[in-house]
């Protein structure tokens, strides 16, 4: 069991990334602002300054409470490795702490965005058999890792041990389906000749 705390360097790529919204956010208002300086009717100079406002409205919130939130969020960050289960621990305001067995696990991704590569970490993403309670397909995701390619190949040799392990294949599963199928329409069956025996 070993417990892995995120690099500094995600939060770096959190900054980047707000940095880049608000450079986004700058530049729509200055297309939307030139658009309304073409366009003849209404008030440009009016449209301007409601756009203005809007989007330095916006770009102020992010830097007010964006990075200090993420802050808060990177220090209550890690994630503990066993060899039965990942646990995650996040957080703002609480402490949560997620398990995901091997058993569920298919697969794990090994990701790495633009900020990724330029900061020199990666990002492990988990897939199950279950459907994912997230938009990306993941059921969790393991961000900020400097010594991502060990591992990852460890994570790996996880899931091929417990694939390996007896009594939890997918053939076996589809056999005890199989069998508590069977069973049931047995149980239907005496039911039926039951009620059949007490209306004679």
């Amino acid at each position: 069991m070993f417990e892995i705390k995120p690099s500094k360097k995600l939060y770096k790529k959190i900054i980047l990334t707000y940095v880049t919204i608000s450079c986004f956010a700058i530049l729509l208002a200055g297309v939307i602002i030139l658009i309304s300086s073409i366009v003849k009717d209404g008030n440009p100079q009016k449209a301007s300054e409601v756009v203005s406002w809007i989007f330095g409205l916006l770009i102020f919130v992010i830097w007010l409470f964006g990075p200090w939130l993420s802050k808060v969020w990177f220090r209550n960050l890690s994630y503990l490795i066993d060899d039965k289960k990942i646990t995650l621990r996040t957080g703002i305001l609480s402490r949560v702490e997620r398990n995901i067995p091997y058993r569920g696990i298919t697969d794990f991704t090994l990701h790495k965005s633009l900020f990724d590569r330029y900061l020199g970490i990666a990002t492990i993403k988990i897939q199950t058999a279950g459907q994912s309670p997230t938009a990306s397909g993941y059921e969790a995701m393991l961000a900020g890792l400097e010594d991502y390619n060990q591992l990852y190949l460890k994570l790996k040799q996880h899931i091929n041990k417990e694939k390996d392990a007896p009594g939890i294949t997918n053939e076996s599963l589809y056999s005890e389906s199989e069998l508590l199928t069977k069973i049931l329409m047995e149980l239907k069956a005496f039911r039926e000749i039951i009620e059949q025996e007490r209306n004679k």
